[in-house]
């Protein structure tokens, strides 16, 4: 399966093939938008499929992203992070999905529609009982989807 980009063995050719001819440490846009364009389909698909994507390796990967963010923009709405920001915690990101996309309504209980394996839900932390309430809300509510792009996703505030 493909769904790990970019391949460990071919890091470090990615991410050499994006920086500048002049040796700097820059990433050359042009270079980086023809990643882009060689993969965008691919990812595409794998969003619309319920997969995630996760880039990683050596050097960064935000210019990339974002690239990727602003074809994801012609379909449906993204919201871009940067979890280095001391701020931003999952019950923030939450916060601002109930403001920005339920109109600063909070879904307050789960409807009748779970199956038995929902059941499990009791176990589960505050913080998963309102991301569940929240998505089936946008589920219900939405035809368009919603991309969330963080940026360094293993900074503290969201682990």
């Amino acid at each position: 399966s493909k769904l790990l980009w970019p391949n460990p063995r071919d890091n470090v050719q990615t991410m050499q093939a994006m920086r500048r001819n002049d040796g700097s440490e820059k990433y050359d846009i042009k270079r980086v938008r023809q990643l882009l364009r060689k993969n965008l389909l691919e990812w595409k698909f794998l969003l619309t499929t319920n997969h995630c994507l996760l880039l990683h390796g050596f050097g960064s990967k935000k210019l990339l992203l974002n690239e990727f963010a602003s074809e994801l923009r012609k379909f449906g709405d993204v919201l871009t992070l940067d979890a280095n920001d001391p701020d931003i915690n999952i019950r923030q990101i939450l916060d601002v999905f109930v403001t920005l996309f339920l109109d600063g309504i909070e879904p307050t209980a789960l409807e009748p529609m779970f199956t038995i394996q929902d059941e499990s839900i009791h176990c589960k932390s505050e913080v998963v009982k309102r991301a569940i309430r929240i998505s089936r809300t946008l589920g219900k509510r939405r035809n368009e989807p919603i991309h969330l792009v963080i940026h360094n996703i293993d900074a503290m505030g969201l682990s």
